[in-house]
């Protein structure tokens, strides 16, 4: 069961999403790879790799009005790059 409280539990590696307006109109959603940058909390992040970039029409993207396939799409670019990052952190560490 989720938690309201904030245990500052997490990895080390992550993606980290944001949204740029383009000068179309059009929302570019833009993921990047980062990776802890320190043991405090909360976790200061710092970038690697900027893994994805696309855009979107500006009304379906702020009106949560995307097709299936789009939030389909944007789940599995994330949950690939987390694993990669996992897969790669491990390979790395365990060296």
């Amino acid at each position: 069961m989720p938690s309201n409280r904030d245990d500052s539990d997490r990895g080390v590696v992550g993606v980290v999403c944001s949204i740029v307006v383009l000068p179309s109109g059009a929302i570019e959603l833009v993921l990047d790879d980062v990776e802890c940058a320190g043991t405090s909390f909360p976790r200061e992040w710092k970038t690697t790799h900027s893994s994805a970039r696309n855009n979107y029409g500006r009304r379906e993207f702020m009106n949560v009005e995307l097709s299936e396939r789009q939030f389909a799409d944007i789940g599995l670019n994330v949950a690939i790059r987390l694993a990669a990052l996992a897969g790669a952190k491990k390979r790395i560490t365990s060296r």
